[in-house]
């Protein structure tokens, strides 16, 4: 009578010399507990995203693309400030009535007060 492995799940897979591949693998009890420590791991993030597991791809996806989003919105606040920084003492500020201030987008009409 063959024996019988049960479930099997490869866990990664390289190259380690020209033509020869390595592959690593768990089968039976070990392949169930693998499987079982990757679906808590992804019912967990779940739940920290607040997404449906078959949804963390596309929840994922929005976040990098939030992120993005946010990191070009520092990079030109930053380089506004710089901006602003360099033409303190312009007097630009006057147009406005006042003193203690700088322009921040090349119109002197726009001012913001520098502490």
């Amino acid at each position: 009578m063959p024996l019988q492995i049960g479930a099997f799940k490869i866990v990664s897979e390289g190259g380690i010399a020209s033509g020869i591949r390595r592959i690593e693998a768990v089968a039976g009890l070990s392949a169930v507990e693998y499987l079982n420590s990757i679906d808590a791991v992804v019912r967990s993030l779940a739940g920290s995203l607040k997404a449906r597991p078959e949804e963390l791809l596309k929840r994922v996806a929005g976040l990098q693309d939030e992120l993005k989003g946010a990191n070009k919105e520092v990079e030109q606040l930053r380089a506004a400030l710089a901006v602003a920084k360099a033409q303190v003492g312009t007097g630009h500020g006057r147009y406005m009535g006042l003193t203690n201030c700088t322009c921040i987008v090349g119109h002197p009409a726009v001012c913001a007060y520098i502490a």
